[in-house]
């Protein structure tokens, strides 16, 4: 929806970024919110093996600071809409796993709306 919106805001001159932040050290994971029932997890069997590994492996975890997110919006509604790009991984983490998937959609959506005539 974020691609489409962009395309059809472009228009009106309403310019919009996707931001991609990963793993940063918040109070989501103590914030969350236990099932009453936790033996209801039974029934998804190695989901909750699942689960628990990724909670485990974000108590491990070094987290980079939750600021690189804030200055990462600031710098975009400071920059020339010209400027602004489609989508921004922040963080490192985020870099090396949304990067790849970024550059291939880049490619496919340029194809796209060059066949069309909207580039």
């Amino acid at each position: 929806m974020a691609h489409a919106a962009a395309y059809e805001l472009k228009g009106a001159g309403i310019d919009t970024t996707i931001v991609e932040p990963r793993a940063f050290g918040t109070t989501f994971g103590a914030n969350m919110i236990q099932a009453r029932e936790p033996e209801c997890l039974d029934g998804y069997g190695t989901a909750e093996d699942l689960f628990s590994a990724m909670a485990q492996s974000f108590a491990e975890r070094q987290y980079q600071n939750p600021q690189l997110v804030v200055d990462t919006l600031v710098e975009l509604a400071e920059s020339a809409p010209v400027d602004r790009p489609m989508r921004v991984p922040v963080g490192e983490d985020s870099k090396m796993a949304c990067t790849p998937i970024n550059e291939a959609q880049e490619l496919s959506q340029s194809a796209i709306m060059a066949h069309f005539g909207w580039d």
